[in-house]
């Protein structure tokens, strides 16, 4: 891993590092990209929670599971997030999670109706 660039005097430091494993039998890292497509867990779950009201609008949904999920690290983490809304309903959120220090909880910026289970995140 390379070593941070000193940066004296100038009151910027940039660290540029990125691998690949290609080849390697492990998962390949695209920087600045999304994740491998994960199953959701509870903490994705609480995300699809908080913002299911500004989601579903004036639409009636009976099931709000979230399945999958992409993540992207930028200031903050990008979400993508496939979800149950009913039997065979299904919708794509995409949600923002601020750094800690903003104190501000996740923002829905857009929402896909009229997904698939099979259709990719």
């Amino acid at each position: 891993m390379p070593k941070p660039a000193s940066s004296r005097g100038s009151g910027t430091r940039h660290v540029t590092s990125c691998s690949s494993t290609r080849g390697s039998g492990m998962s390949e890292t695209l920087c600045g990209g999304y994740s491998k497509v994960k199953d959701a867990d509870d903490a994705v779950q609480q995300l699809v929670d908080a913002v299911r009201d500004a989601a579903a609008g004036e639409r009636e949904v009976t099931l709000w599971k979230a399945l999958k999920y992409t993540s992207q690290v930028v200031a903050g983490t990008n979400y993508r997030i496939k979800v149950q809304c009913d039997d065979d309903v299904y919708c794509h959120l995409a949600v923002f999670v601020p750094l800690p220090y903003t104190q501000e909880g996740p923002k829905l910026t857009a929402v896909e109706w009229n997904k698939s289970m099979e259709d990719l995140l």
